[in-house]
Order: C-alpha cells, then structure tokens, then sequence
C-alpha cells in the first residue's frame, strides 16, 4: 500500500495532468474558433474541420491502441524501447495513409491544409508514448506541462498565422513545426529523467507480437473514431463544406463533454490494472462505480449548461449568424454524452483484456452509425450526423456495460476464494 506522502504526490501528478489536459483542450477548442472569427465565410473552419475528421480516421493506426496496454502492462512483456520503436513505425503508416486518402478523396484547394493538419497531428501521436512512460512511473506532472506547452504555441503559432497571412495551411505548418520543437526539447528529455534510454528498439519478433496482439484494439479503436468521420464527410458530401463547418463549430465547444469524462478516468486506468492483476474484487468494484458516479455527475451538469446557454454560448463565441443553428445543440450533446462513456467502457475493457469484446462493441457502433447517417441526413437535416451516432453508440455501450458487469461477477467470485 502506499504511503500518505505517496499518495499525495500521486493526486499532485493527476492534478498536473488534469490541469494540463483541460488547458490543451481548451486551446484546440480557442483554434477551432479563431478559423470562423478569422475567417469571411464558413469555408475555412470547413476545412479544418474536414481535416480533423480526416485525422481521426488515420490516428488509430498511429497510436495502435498502445497507451491503454502500455500502462497496465505490469509484468512487463515489452520494454520501454520496444514501445517506442512500434509507435515510430505505426505512425509513419498512418501519416502515409492519411496522405494517400486526402489526395485521393479531397479537392485542391483543401488537400494542403488537410495534408498539414495530419502532420501536425502525428505529433501528439509520437508523444503519447512518452507520456505511457511517464504515466507508468506516476509522473504525469511530466503529461501536464507538456500539454500546457503545447497547448499554447499551437495556439499562438495559429493566431499569428491566421492574423499575418490570412491562411489556414500556413497557420497549420506553423503549429507543426513548433509542435515538434516542444516534444524535443521539453518532453524526450523529462522522460529520459525515467528511462535513461528511449533509443527506439525494432526487434521484428517482438514488433511482431506486439503488432498481432493490440491489433483487435487498433482496429476497434479505427471503428470508433471511423463513425463520426464518416458521418461528417457524408454530410458535406450531401450538403456542403460551408455546412459542415457550422455544424462542426456548433460541436466544438460541446466536445468538452467527452474531453472532460478522459481527464477524469484515465488517470485511473493503473489503479484498475492493478486491482484486476491482483484479484482485488471489490477495490475494482469500489472504484468502478466511483468512476461511473463522477462521469455521470459531469455529464448531466455539463448537458445541462449546454442545454441552458447553449444559444447565448454559440452566438459570443461565433457571432449571432450561428444562433439560427442552436437547433444542433440537443442531439449533440446526447451524441457526445454517449461518445464519452463508450470511450470510457473501451478502454475499461482493455485493461481487463477483453479485448475481443472492446472490438465487437465498437464494431457495432461503427455498423450501426454509417448505415444509418444518409437516410438521418436526407431525411432529419443535419441533425442527421448526430442521430446516427446516438444509434450506434447507445448499441455498442449497451454491450460494453454486460461484458463489464460480468467480468465484475467473475473477478469478485476470485477475490472471496483468496
């Protein structure tokens, strides 16, 4: 058991990260509302958004679900060198899918800006397993400050781009040089304080074995953030960028609320994977349903304020040519509510290697949500986008929540028998 002084340098480090993550969120959210306020028209925020949803098509590839497996692999099947050479390799494959896709699918004029976002993107991709190290170590206060780093000169390399050269593929360069100026001289070397050598390790057996085992949670994890991608780029498709834009600004600040329910449990996914690598039954229980009990806390307040000012939130952010939009609101903010507990019941399963199960919940989500986005879309407007994700989110948590109830029945039978 730790000791109270351990115990309070562990809530300070989860402090530090929690801090820093909820700062990085917020300029990335500050950066999807300067494109609209900066911009004449909907068209760049468009973009951006095209972008975005592009990249987290791609993304899962990159980070190959091995943050999750990384810190609750307690026994130490793979070194920290091993991690880090698979994730170089996998996010190069996923920035030369992402580059095959945006210029096989995008027009001229939005292919540079997407092709700059994915870059930039590929960064925070590289640092996450850093970040495994640091959170496997208890030193997320390393995670916080990097974030809050990052955080700001994205968002002033952004603001300075867009007021300078009116130009959304140079802003986006701009944040991506200085995005890996930030890993290199602030992150590698607070990690190296934790593992004197982060020299990349390509040892094809075990490259290999790590590759098949997470391979289910990469996929899972393709499917998930698949599903909004897709539904987006539908609606453009039937629509157009310009309404797509409006709906992805309306979007953004509600994306607080899935944002808000990670900061919440993912420093904790150790302590599960330590409660269920020892059989401690009701420790895991207790804190599953104080987990459970807190998102659910944040979900309804922030559903809620939404709900409330939500108008009145749009139309300081945008402008009040976006609060004819505020229709967008409710759907969104079920939509995100949902996103945020199967994010949650994901990696839940991951840590307890249910790994098979966190695919076919995912899948189904997947399924579900791109059959049904055209008729949603014809037939509900581009509300329809929003109705689709419920649907299959709402399926796929209903599955997630059984394989989690039993495996909760089962570890509890094991810890009575200890």
């Amino acid at each position: 058991m730790p000791t109270k002084m351990e115990e309070l340098s562990i809530k300070k480090n989860m402090a530090w990260n929690s801090i820093g993550s909820m700062f990085y969120l917020g300029c990335q959210w500050i950066i999807t509302i300067l494109v609209v306020r900066l911009s004449s028209d909907y068209t760049a925020a468009g973009t951006l958004a095209l972008g975005m949803a592009i990249a987290n098509i791609f993304n899962p590839i990159g980070y190959y679900k091995i943050r999750t497996f990384q810190v609750s692999d307690l026994s130490n099947a793979y070194s920290s060198c091993d991690y880090i050479g698979f994730r170089l390799i996998t996010t190069i494959a996923s920035f030369v899918a992402m580059l095959a896709y945006s210029v096989a699918t995008c027009t001229i004029n939005d292919a540079p800006s997407i092709i700059a976002y994915g870059l930039f993107s590929c960064g925070p991709v590289l640092v996450d397993v850093l970040h495994g190290i640091d959170q496997k170590n208890n030193r997320m206060d390393y995670i916080g400050k990097s974030l809050i780093i990052r955080g700001a000169i994205s968002l002033l390399a952004f603001s300075v781009g867009m007021i300078t050269f009116d130009s959304l593929f140079l802003s986006l360069c701009a944040m991506t040089v200085l995005t890996y100026a930030a890993i290199g001289l602030y992150d590698v070397p607070a990690t190296r304080k934790i593992e004197k050598s982060l020299k990349p390790c390509f040892d094809r057996k075990r490259i290999a074995r790590l590759a098949i085992t997470c391979l289910p949670l990469v996929l899972a994890l393709l499917f998930l953030n698949a599903a909004p991608s897709v539904s987006r780029q539908i609606l453009a498709s039937l629509y157009s960028t310009s309404d797509l834009g409006i709906y992805a600004s309306v979007a953004a600040p509600i994306a607080i609320i899935q944002m808000g329910v990670q900061y919440i449990y993912a420093p904790l996914l150790g302590k599960f994977a330590k409660h269920s690598f020892k059989n401690e039954g009701k420790l895991f229980i207790h804190l599953l349903l104080k987990t459970i009990a807190a998102i659910l806390i944040l979900t309804t307040v922030l559903m809620v304020l939404f709900l409330l000012f939500g108008r009145d939130l749009l139309t300081l952010l945008y402008g009040s040519s976006i609060s004819d939009y505020a229709f967008l609101i409710p759907p969104l903010v079920i939509c995100t509510s949902l996103t945020a507990l199967i994010w949650f019941c994901g990696d839940l399963l991951v840590v307890i290697r249910k790994i098979h199960a966190n695919l076919i919940c995912y899948l189904i989500c997947f399924i579900v949500s791109t059959t049904t986005a055209t008729p949603f879309l014809e037939n509900c407007g581009i509300n329809g986008a929003s109705y689709c994700l419920i649907a299959g989110f709402a399926l796929g948590l209903i599955g997630s929540l059984i394989v989690i109830a039993n495996y909760c029945l089962v570890i509890e039978n094991k810890s009575q028998r200890i």
